[in-house]
């Protein structure tokens, strides 16, 4: 029987425990989720008595006791691991003292320099199918937050997406199915053919700071700087700004607080919408990923299907 130790993460984590608990190959506990409430966990389905009693009380025995140390998506939030139900803050290279050799370990959306800083990590974000399946998840979160926090609806509203990755064109696409009014900005020549294939208005980003006055709602899912004073200066005080990058996001916040803008900067959302989904796509995942090492003599049961 393989031994699980999740430690910290959001929603997605804690359902994901029950999920792994439920296989009969596997034993689960977990640590840094003294502050989830009853009430959180009875959302998830979860019996609160059995979660309880899976819990470990030592971050030292949680990892000395298992074969795998499974971690969250994503792995840190600003310098320490992504544990927002955890008493205090936890440090990767504390968890990492108490690895033994033997550990797998099991991460998400792990940046380069822990990755060269700890190359026994295993991505699991790295399977192209869970980063659609978190993309899809991020879309409708994105649409549920515009709704709820501008109270407008989508049909016939100008909406703008940067960038024509993943998430741009999964969101692009489910705000065209609500008949929003939908542009899409980018640089390639190939992703502004597709964007006006798929019936949609192509922007190219050298003409966004002229284009940008015009909508109703922007998102941004950049990975860098994008929305600058100089272009800011030009956004609607009526415009609903979403910035959908981790990190520092898009925009530059100080400049829109100048202008007087409405911007959200939402991360994380596949864990505060989807909970219960974006753990089963990650159960299959590590299922996966397990079942693909060499150590692995017996084939493991999928116990989550659609």
């Amino acid at each position: 029987m393989m031994v699980f130790s999740v430690i910290g993460g959001d929603l997605r984590s804690a359902k994901l425990i029950d999920l792994l608990s439920k296989n009969p190959n596997f034993k689960v506990h977990h640590f840094g989720f003294e502050k989830l409430s009853t009430k959180k966990l009875k959302d998830l389905d979860i019996e609160p008595k059995k979660f309880s009693e899976t819990s470990l009380n030592s971050l030292r025995e949680s990892i000395e006791s298992c074969d795998v140390i499974l971690l969250p998506l994503p792995i840190i939030k600003g310098d320490f691991l992504n544990a927002p139900f955890n008493n205090s803050s936890i440090l990767i290279s504390e968890i990492m003292k108490y690895r033994r050799e033997s550990h797998i370990v099991l991460a998400g959306n792990v940046k380069e320099d822990y990755l060269i800083k700890y190359p026994y990590i295993i991505d699991y974000y790295a399977d192209e199918g869970l980063v659609i399946f978190n993309s899809i998840a991020t879309a409708e979160g994105t649409v549920a937050i515009a709704i709820e926090t501008s109270f407008r609806q989508i049909h016939g509203s100008k909406c703008l997406v940067l960038g024509f990755g993943r998430v741009g064109k999964i969101l692009s696409q489910v705000l065209k199915s609500l008949n929003g009014n939908v542009s899409v900005c980018a640089r390639k020549e190939t992703d502004l053919a597709y964007i006006e294939s798929y019936g949609m208005k192509a922007i190219n980003f050298s003409d966004l700071e002229t284009e940008v006055s015009k909508f109703d709602f922007i998102f941004s899912s950049v990975p860098k700087l994008i929305m600058t004073k100089k272009i800011l200066q030009n956004v609607s005080k009526e415009t609903l700004i979403i910035d959908l990058a981790d990190g520092n996001g898009s925009v530059d916040f100080d400049s829109a607080k100048i202008f007087k803008l409405k911007v959200i900067h939402e991360c994380g959302i596949p864990g505060r919408f989807v909970p219960i989904t974006a753990a089963e796509n990650i159960y299959r995942t590590i299922i996966k990923i397990i079942d693909s090492l060499p150590i692995q003599s017996n084939p493991i049961q999928i116990g989550v299907q659609h």
